[in-house]
């Protein structure tokens, strides 16, 4: 992928902090802006120096990947969405719909046992269901799971249902079907990856769940750190119950949404991704 493609993508990401930020009405403190421009830069001037690559791009894409590394973790509280039962189930449900619409792809899979994954996908899903329809009480060790089990669901639909296709990006390394250069793509480039950003963060996520202790960390510290974040996560998930009638209305308009395009293929996987979670959050306010 040429690195001014790739420097506008990571743009996107950069706008997408500011926008989460923004609308939490978080400000950042002087000390919070010096850290966010020396530490990249340095980490960016050592790169160069390191694999003498001198381009302007190659330090700009260096020092964006810091910036959202960093905000990644220390904004966490502020890009981890707030979520419900009724959000986990629909996502469940987009993910079976992403499963069958790309059932050849996904079967020929050379990295994953593709049944095994099925089944344990397909008990989660139902775990999912019984919560959402019974008035199941959900303990801080619970909502974590949950939690968890909508970060890794809701990047596996996001990195199917991603316009241009990530799968192809990502197993190419090109920006495919896109002339390099002109306005479009670039603006294109920036729209991609204002929505690739909740893929990194949630991977990244899943990642720092992982007990290892950084290099100057010990083993104590890391198990501090981890109970913060799982209590962050945990302390993110809305467990009010839904009546019963609420959650069969969601299911059923999600159902029928998908059951529509997959039939007579109205539109796109990721314009029918967007259109039915639109539909949910409409339904937030009326149901």
């Amino acid at each position: 992928m040429p690195s001014n493609i790739l420097f506008f993508i990571l743009l996107g990401g950069i706008v997408r902090i500011y926008h989460l930020l923004v609308s939490a009405k978080r400000k950042l403190s002087k000390a919070e802006l010096l850290v966010l421009i020396i530490f990249p830069t340095f980490t960016s001037l050592v790169y160069m120096r390191r694999y003498s690559d001198y381009s302007l791009f190659s330090f700009g894409n260096v020092f964006i990947i810091t910036i959202i590394l960093l905000s990644v973790i220390y904004f966490a509280k502020y890009i981890l969405p707030k979520i419900n039962e009724i959000q986990i189930l629909i996502w469940v449900i987009l993910y079976w719909y992403v499963r069958f619409s790309l059932g050849t792809e996904i079967g020929t899979s050379r990295y994953i046992d593709v049944l095994l994954a099925d089944i344990i996908l397909i008990a989660l899903s139902i775990i999912t269901f019984v919560i959402s329809i019974l008035h199941v009480r959900l303990n801080n060790k619970l909502r974590l799971v949950l939690y968890v089990w909508f970060i890794a669901i809701s990047t596996s639909v996001l990195y199917f249902a991603l316009p241009d296709y990530s799968y192809v990006i990502t197993s190419t390394g090109t920006f495919p079907d896109i002339p390099s250069h002109n306005l479009k793509t670039y603006v294109f480039a920036i729209l991609y990856g204002f929505q690739l950003f909740y893929i990194v963060c949630n991977v990244l996520y899943l990642f720092y769940l992982i007990p290892i202790p950084g290099k100057h960390q010990s083993m104590k510290d890391r198990i501090d750190d981890l109970k913060e974040f799982t209590e962050l996560l945990s302390a993110k998930f809305d467990s009010y119950q839904f009546k019963s009638g609420t959650v069969m209305t969601h299911i059923c308009v999600t159902v029928i949404l998908l059951y529509l395009n997959f039939n007579y293929d109205l539109f796109s996987m990721s314009n029918t991704i967007l259109i039915t979670l639109t539909a949910e959050f409409l339904m937030h306010r009326w149901v």
